[in-house]
C-alpha cells in the first residue's frame, strides 16, 4: 500500500509493518465481508477487488460507487450494514 501511494521511494524496503491481508485470509473457513469505496484515496479499489478476488471461503462484496474513503456511512441501523452483520454470522 505504501508503495502505491509513495511510488516515487523504495516504501517497500522501509515499511517494517507489513499486513498481507491475503496470505492472512487463507484458510479461513468463515463468511468474508468486503467493503469498497469506488473513489477510495486511502485505499485504492484496485487493492481491495484484488484481495476479494483471492478470497476461496464464501464472501460477498459491498461496493460503493462514487464514494471516497471517509464517506461511506456505516452508522448500525442503515441496510447495507445490517446484511453485512447478517452475512459474517451465518
Amino acid at each position: 500500500m505504501a508503495q502505491t501511494h509513495y511510488w516515487y521511494l523504495p516504501a517497500r524496503w522501509l515499511v517494517l509493518d507489513k499486513y498481507n491481508n491475503i496470505e492472512n485470509l487463507q484458510g479461513f473457513e468463515g463468511n468474508i465481508a468486503v467493503i469498497l469505496a469506488e473513489d477510495d484515496e486511502v485505499v485504492p479499489v484496485q487493492h481491495g477487488k484484488k484481495l476479494y478476488d483471492s478470497i476461496t471461503a464464501k464472501k460477498k462484496l459491498w461496493l460503493f460507487e462514487g464514494v471516497r474513503h471517509n464517506e461511506v456511512l456505516v452508522e448500525a441501523d442503515l441496510h447495507w450494514w445490517k446484511e453485512v452483520i447478517a452475512f459474517i454470522s451465518q
